[in-house]
């Protein structure tokens, strides 16, 4: 009361996602902004589940060869995806000013466990060259009192201080300059004791 004939069951197929495209200008300044935008596409079957997209900044397209790299994003996915479906992100971020490097590199399927096909086009690098110009703050002079004073006397003291590097980045809220007073013509900090300080 029964009958049986082969048959084969194919399972579920795998997705294969892929950085299709990476637009970023040519060049950029530290200490600004930057803007990008990117697309993955799935080049398998089906999509479903959560990934991540990172967005990088180093010196080199091969982020295993790098010596700077910068994380400029992380971008988390949810969603499905069908065979030749793809998405597109857009992003603006602000650079700090001691970043640099020379390509804009984008990741996609960063753990979480998500399955695919295969891994070696998982990763796009195209050339954007950041530079950056940090300030670079010197103290140029500095006087004292010029007649002997004694201990718990008030005092003045002038200096200055100029700035032979770029501009201060729009972002810096403040720095302090300390003045010290020591019996060494050179600063040693152990040696010196700590007068005030100036925001």
């Amino acid at each position: 009361n029964f009958k049986a004939r082969s048959v084969s069951v194919i399972g579920a197929g795998i997705s294969d996602l892929t950085v299709n495209t990476i637009n970023v200008p040519p060049q950029a300044t530290a200490g600004g902004s930057l803007s990008f935008s990117y697309s993955v596409k799935n080049i398998g079957d089906a999509a479903s589940g959560q990934w991540t997209d990172i967005v990088y900044l180093a010196d080199n397209a091969d982020l295993t060869k790098a010596s700077k790299v910068w994380t400029l994003g992380k971008y988390q996915q949810s969603q499905q995806l069908t065979t030749g479906q793809s998405y597109t992100v857009n992003d603006t971020v602000q650079l700090a000013p001691s970043v640099s490097g020379q390509y804009l590199i984008v990741k996609t399927d960063y753990g979480n466990g998500f399955k695919e096909s295969s891994y070696t086009n998982n990763v796009m690098a195209v050339a954007c060259n950041v530079t950056n110009s940090p300030a670079d703050l010197q103290v140029t002079a500095v006087s004292g009192p010029a007649t002997e004073i004694d201990s718990g006397e008030p005092t003045t003291v002038t200096y200055t201080v100029i700035n032979n590097g770029g501009a201060v980045w729009s972002g810096t809220r403040s720095w302090v300059d300390n003045i010290y007073f020591s019996t060494d013509p050179t600063f040693i900090p152990s040696r010196a004791t700590l007068l005030g300080m100036n925001v």
